[in-house]
Order: C-alpha cells, then sequence, then structure tokens
C-alpha cells in the first residue's frame, strides 16, 4: 500500500511557520542573520545591565549639582543680609543729620518781616510738628492765652531765655496757658560760637541738645519753610508773643525779658 504524504497549499508548513526544508542549522542562520553585526547571543540584555550603573551615576551627579546650586543661593541670601543691615544704618544715620531730618529744606526760604506783629493785631493761624511729629494748631487754642517764642537753637539770648520760659509755663500751665516754640534759624549749635562760619543746618541733634541741656518743658515746633516765621516778623532771637483767649496780640518784645513783665501780661490774658 502506498504512503500517504501531506503538501501543504502555500509550500509552507503551516504548524509551525517554517519553510520546509529548512531545520535545525538553517534557522539558526537565520536568527543570526537577524542580529546586528557584532552583537553576542543575549547582548539585548547585557546592555541593559551595563546601562543601569550609568544611568544611576548621572542620577547621582544631577542630585549633587543641585544640591550645591541650592548651597550657594543660600550662601548668597545670608551674606547679602548684613549689606542690607550696613545700607539701612547708613540710611537712618545720614537722615537723622540731613536738613530733612528736621525739615529744613534751604536757608534761603528764611526772609521774616523786618519787625514783629503789632499789640493789637490778629496773630495768623499756623499747623506746625515737632520733630516726634506730633502736630499743634494755633487755633486749637483758642479759649486760651499762648506764649510763643521764635528761637534759635545757637541763640545765647534764647539759651537764657529757656528758664524763664519754664518759670512761665510751671507757673500758668495748671491755670490754662498753652506755651510753644518755633524755630526760627536754619543753622546748627555751632553757628554763634563759629563766629557765623559754621554754616550747617540744624540736625535733629541739635534740637534735643537744646531740649535736653536747657531743660525745656514745652513743644518745640519746626516750621519747614519758614513760612510761620517770616508772618512773625520773627528777625531777632527770641522773638516773643503773648496772645490772649481770642488770639491777639497783647505782648510783643525780642531778646530777653524778665519774668515780672510778661507774668503780669498773661495774668492779664487770663481773665
Amino acid at each position: 500500500m502506498s504512503k500517504e504524504t501531506f503538501t501543504p497549499r502555500s509550500g509552507t508548513d503551516q504548524t509551525s511557520n517554517r519553510v520546509p526544508g529548512q531545520t535545525g542549522p538553517a534557522r539558526s542562520a537565520r536568527r543570526d542573520a537577524a542580529r546586528p553585526a557584532g552583537a553576542a547571543v543575549g547582548g539585548s540584555r547585557a546592555e541593559v545591565r551595563s546601562n543601569r550603573p550609568r544611568t544611576a551615576q548621572r542620577s547621582r551627579r544631577a542630585r549633587q549639582i543641585t544640591a550645591t546650586r541650592a548651597r550657594r543661593r543660600t550662601m548668597l541670601l545670608f551674606a547679602g543680609i548684613p549689606l542690607v543691615l550696613v545700607a539701612v544704618i547708613i540710611g537712618v544715620l545720614l537722615a537723622s543729620n540731613s536738613p530733612s531730618g528736621v525739615g529744613l529744606v534751604n536757608a534761603n526760604d528764611l526772609n521774616p518781616a523786618s519787625s514783629p506783629l503789632n499789640v493789637g493785631t490778629k496773630a495768623p493761624n499756623f499747623t506746625l510738628k515737632t520733630i516726634d511729629g506730633k502736630s499743634y494748631s494755633l487755633s486749637s487754642f483758642k479759649g486760651k492765652p499762648v506764649l510763643l517764642e521764635f528761637f534759635a537753637v545757637w541763640c545765647p539770648h534764647c539759651q537764657a531765655e529757656a528758664k524763664v520760659l519754664n518759670q512761665l509755663d510751671a507757673a500758668f500751665r495748671p491755670k490754662g496757658l498753652q506755651t510753644l516754640a518755633v524755630l526760627a534759624s536754619p543753622y546748627g549749635k555751632n553757628y554763634d560760637s563759629s563766629g557765623g562760619t559754621d554754616l550747617t543746618i540744624v540736625t535733629k541733634s541739635d534740637i534735643n541738645w537744646f531740649t535736653s541741656n536747657f531743660q525745656v518743658t514745652h513743644p518745640t515746633l519746626i516750621d519747614p519753610t519758614f513760612a510761620t516765621v517770616n508772618k512773625y516778623g520773627a528777625s531777632s532771637y527770641p522773638t516773643l508773643y503773648i496772645l490772649d483767649k481770642k488770639g491777639i496780640v497783647r505782648y510783643a518784645d525780642t531778646g530777653e525779658q524778665p519774668y515780672a513783665s510778661m507774668a503780669s501780661v498773661i495774668t492779664a490774658a487770663l481773665k
């Protein structure tokens, strides 16, 4: 009996998807031909394993660079803080010893009338501040007599008169008197002792020196443009006014004044 044979219609082995007649060595040759030149069996896995150390090394290097940059930024930040503090301190010192420290801008703004206001005239209103920024308005003292002094920190007569004003303030403030002093000269405490050659603009420290050394107990006001000083004709130091309860000038004079003469006018103004 003849042996039956099976011949695939497509000419290939349908069960193995192999070309008929290609046995083990032929298949091996096909796999070798499919690999890149020079690649060994199992090479792709070896390459993956060999790439892992290089990837980890690059990751560590990137982290080190990031950490180094962060440290540098931190060092720069902390290095900059002292510089900022120094700049702030210098700015404060300059401000406290500059004309703007007490509000004076230009000594040429001082141009007072040739004489004080006449007795019987209405005193011009003003609103001025102390070096600490506290504001005072003359109109707010309506109903009270006011003792008003225009002075200079360098003036020896103002320094001597400070004691008299303190005595008047202590005696009549409980009865309603309001005492105010207005800076009327742009120059600092060394102007007189230098023979008028030291034209340094008055500073906050000069004001504090005057009020501390001569124990001034009443507010000391700064006139930024000397507008009030000019209106009141404060061309000599000190220039002194006593205003009654309605703001009318009852006393006006310049230079050192005795306690008794001003006390009598204040007593009358209180009535």
